[in-house]
């Protein structure tokens, strides 16, 4: 679980705060509180209060601290513990909020008097991840332990050698009966058998095409014997020295097998050992992440609006198209829109379409055989199988090549694909969710993308506001970003001039949030004070919208042929007029149209007059 920094201190003045100091304590990222022993909740912070589902201090009932406690006895050994030392860290405790909704605290403490000041984190989810970890490694041990099919893993650099439970019941072994290395390996083994699986293992060291593949005979600590069929994979280092080990070891006798079934059995149990295992890798990053990360910042109606949609949809299994200019958070809205579906224990695996080159797609997307093009050496589980049960979210749609977006239609519609180089269909549920900054109508009428497939993507589109449309948001995002980078790079800025503010409302933003994020962190950079100071001036010619590029001449990608010919004419017939449409010299009478026609025009060609910066 997540650790807290040594300097988190808690807030032992009970004088009044200087409006400065008392504005940082409430809008503090963790949850701040002081209550007393019976219970009587005397200050509690912003966050504190969206953790416990109160609106205000003034909700809180006296008495209500003892009520947060799910179980008595958690608040009668925090108190225990509390009475004892003076402080208490790192308690864990299941708490209930005013909502009746349960979730799981983080709370560091200290008591002096009969006062107890504090911090809090919500770590419900990190639980919750932490949780559907275990279970899945259980999976995994129920699987071997029902095929009798126990797993082995030796780190030859080390010498260490790890054993499945399953492992242990063959050999008949408890692991602290075991020293855990080759050398007792072979101390199991019949003597008579033992020169033969040294041979084999030494041919598998020393050649990378050779496998390990040998029956046996094993020593159970009764005396009786009982005969093994193992096989096995090395790998090597980039200068062919062999570092690691791993397979499988199947008791004979227990089970009548010919050598084809047993392969075929090892070839199951490793498929979903390799499954499990990458199930896992992607439940360990999201448990690593930091708390807070990925945040929707924001109070303005563009942004509330636009949550509201992504909550409409959130807890149903269709497909959402996401769509926004770049740097505008198409991502963080994914992750929303899994942390608030039913699937939120399950798998998220984010797919970068535009980052893939074109002849490895395929094979991340829906994996591949060992010997399905040259250089596979191994089997390879794709994207899609490793969100099953979860959420796939694939970013830059528009970057999918033509010919694979028959099978991404496939998948929408009957949930199967084939792994390249397998003929045999693999079914999957996986909720879909995709993003592009492109205009895929216009992609469709290129040829560059199909239709079908776009109107199966586009069940619930999504449209994220770019920053310019959400200004009142800027205060608060850019205190977000400051805070944050101000911890990173061990800043102490506690301001933010009204002037600085107001040149970063009144700029255009062309690259959003994303642009934004990036100022604020190189201001902290070059900040030396306690006061943020920009690192040079807002500039619309240093990073220009994609409406500035269109003014200049600069052709959209979406628009080319005669629509990016008559696109371009409107444009500069607009500049020449000022961007007047109607009346004498207006672009209209210039072009000799209608101002409706014109307009509608302008619509279609996503021709917008640019901000003034």
């Amino acid at each position: 679980m997540k650790k807290w920094a040594d300097n988190v201190v808690p807030i032992r003045d009970s004088r009044p705060f200087s409006a400065g100091y008392h504005d940082l304590v409430d809008n503090a990222r963790i949850g701040l509180f002081r209550t007393n022993l019976k219970g009587d909740i005397l200050y509690v912070n912003k966050c504190g209060l969206a953790m416990l589902g109160l609106e205000n201090l003034d909700e809180a009932k006296p008495g209500d601290a003892l009520a947060w406690y799910r179980n008595p006895e958690d608040r009668k050994t925090f108190l225990e513990r509390l009475g004892k030392t003076g402080r208490i860290d790192q308690f864990e405790a299941e708490c209930v909020t005013a909502k009746r909704e349960s979730i799981v605290l983080l709370v560091n403490a200290v008591l002096e008097g009969d006062v107890i000041t504090g911090a809090m984190i919500d770590i419900s989810a990190l639980k919750h991840k932490h949780e559907a970890l275990i279970r899945r490694e259980k999976r995994l041990a129920d699987a071997q332990r029902i095929a009798h099919l126990g797993c082995w893993d030796w780190d030859i650099v080390t010498g260490e050698l790890f054993w499945s439970d399953e492992v242990y019941r063959i050999f008949g072994l408890r692991p602290q009966e075991f020293g855990a290395t080759y050398e007792d390996f072979l101390a199991r083994i019949h003597p008579d058998d033992r020169r033969t699986v040294e041979e084999r293992v030494n041919l598998s060291l020393a050649d990378p095409g050779i496998p390990y593949s040998v029956s046996h005979r094993i020593l159970l600590p009764d005396g009786a014997e009982c005969k093994v069929f193992e096989k096995g994979e090395v790998t090597f280092d980039g200068f062919g020295k062999p570092v690691r080990m791993i397979g499988t070891v199947h008791p004979l006798i227990m089970r009548k097998q010919t050598e084809e079934e047993l392969i075929r059995a090892y070839e199951e149990i490793q498929a979903l050992k390799e499954k499990l295992e990458a199930e896992n890798t992607y439940l360990r990053e999201e448990v690593g992440l930091q708390h807070g990360a990925g945040e929707i910042i924001g109070d303005s109606e563009a942004i509330k609006n636009t949550m509201h949609r992504a909550l409409q949809v959130a807890r149903t299994s269709v497909t959402v198209l996401l769509t926004g200019e770049t740097g505008t958070g198409k991502g963080i809205f994914a992750h929303f829109l899994h942390q608030n579906s039913g699937r939120a224990d399950k798998p998220f695996v984010h797919v970068n379409c535009a980052g893939l080159p074109h002849n490895l797609i395929e094979s991340e997307l829906f994996g591949r055989e060992k010997g399905a093009f040259t250089g596979s050496t191994a089997r390879q589980i794709g994207r899609f199988e490793l969100a099953h049960g979860g959420t796939i979210f694939l970013d830059e749609i528009g970057e999918l090549p033509l010919e694979l977006q028959a099978k991404l239609l496939r998948v929408i519609e009957d949930g199967k694909f084939e792994r390249l180089g397998s003929p045999h269909s693999i079914k999957v549920d996986a909720r879909i969710i995709t993003s592009t900054n492109r205009n895929l109508e216009d992609e469709i009428s290129e040829g560059r993308f199909r239709e079908d497939l776009f109107f199966r993507l586009s069940v619930f589109p999504i449209i994220i506001p770019p920053l310019r449309e959400r200004k009142a948001d800027i205060p608060l995002l850019v205190e977000f970003f400051t805070h944050k980078c101000s911890k990173v790079h061990r800043k102490n800025i506690r301001h933010i001039p009204a002037q600085t503010m107001k040149s970063l409302e009144n700029y255009g933003w062309p690259g959003n949030v994303r642009e934004l994020m990036n100022v604020i962190e190189r201001a902290v950079i070059v900040t030396q004070g306690t006061e943020l100071q920009l690192a040079g001036q807002l500039s619309a010619h240093s990073i220009r919208s994609r409406k500035e590029r269109g003014i200049e001449g600069s052709e959209k990608p979406a628009f080319k042929g005669l629509n990016g010919v008559e696109r371009r004419h409107i444009l500069e017939t607009l500049q020449e007029a000022g961007w007047k449409i109607e009346g004498p010299g207006g672009a209209a009478q210039r072009l000799e149209m209608n101002p409706s026609t014109l307009r509608t025009r302008m619509k279609k060609l996503q021709i917008k007059r640019p901000e003034t910066l």
